[in-house]
């Protein structure tokens, strides 16, 4: 019988046995362990994992490599294995290795879970259950060439779409100030997602913070035009002209934000479009 074992991977990637808190060992360990934690169970083949690793340019020596960190994340997880057990948690399978994690051990399929549940519901305290698990940037720590992987970035885009319903939700709710917070985090993840942000100044004047959503609104025209050499676009603006005439406001921003489509050029670094 497995153990109690905990993974975390939204921020710094760690693990406990019980209440004590694991060594995970070399920086390799720690990257390896972080790309499979990602993968949230799945499988993750060998030659992806030496690439995520290594790039295009790998060590005669990787495949190598790959087996021995295994071997010793095996057994930091489960001291008692020999070295030819395989052990219950760090599976060999199809070609590569995958952790056989659940929502109970692994943080972000906690995370997934929650969400799932949340729109079940429309539920804005399980949005800010799920929100609150994020810890900081994915897998923070490891080396940044892993760190550079597709499963990563695609892993902070999904904390910008959820953020983004979690804010309709609120604010359709009634309860900006409940959520503004969280997002407000995703939003410093996610610093040029407009859509993202146009709801986070929704979320402050909903809260009765008028002037920070005008700071909010400032803070990224400033980002878009010093970095981007572009202003905000209709969402954003439509959101901070909400602060100044409330009374000219959409009364279904909900609806109104989801029918807005992002120009292709304002979304490449902020998410998944609605």
């Amino acid at each position: 019988m497995k153990k109690s074992v905990r993974f975390t991977v939204l921020g710094p990637v760690r693990a406990w046995r019980g209440e004590q808190e694991l060594s995970l060992g070399t920086p390799q360990s720690r990257s390896l362990l972080a790309l499979l934690l990602a993968h949230g169970g799945e499988v993750v083949s060998l030659p992806h994992i030496v690439d995520a690793m290594w790039g295009t340019e790998p060590p005669r020596t990787a495949v190598n490599s790959v087996h021995r960190n295994v071997g010793l994340l095996r057994r930091l997880i489960e001291p008692g294995l020999t070295v030819r057990e395989p052990g219950g948690w760090l599976i060999h399978s199809a070609g590569g290795y995958r952790l056989d994690v659940g929502p109970d051990s692994l943080d972000l399929l906690h995370f997934r879970e929650l969400v799932e549940k949340a729109r079940a519901g429309d539920e804005p305290g399980l949005y800010l259950e799920a929100l609150n698990l994020w810890q900081g940037v994915v897998a923070d720590g490891i080396d940044p060439a892993t760190r550079a992987d597709t499963v990563f970035t695609r892993l902070d885009q999904e904390l910008t779409a959820v953020a983004r319903e979690a804010a309709d939700v609120a604010l359709a709710a009634g309860e900006a100030d409940r959520l503004r917070r969280p997002v407000s985090l995703a939003a410093d993840r996610a610093p040029f997602d407009e859509p993202l942000h146009a709801r986070l100044i929704r979320l402050c004047a909903g809260s009765g913070q008028r002037a920070g959503a005008l700071t909010v609104y400032e803070r990224l025209r400033r980002r878009l035009a010093d970095e981007l050499g572009i202003m905000p676009g209709p969402e954003v603006t439509a959101a901070r002209d909400a602060v100044l005439h409330p009374r000219l406001a959409c009364p279904h921003f909900a609806h109104c934000a989801a029918s807005t489509v992002p120009e292709d050029a304002r979304s490449h670094a902020g998410g998944i479009p609605l």
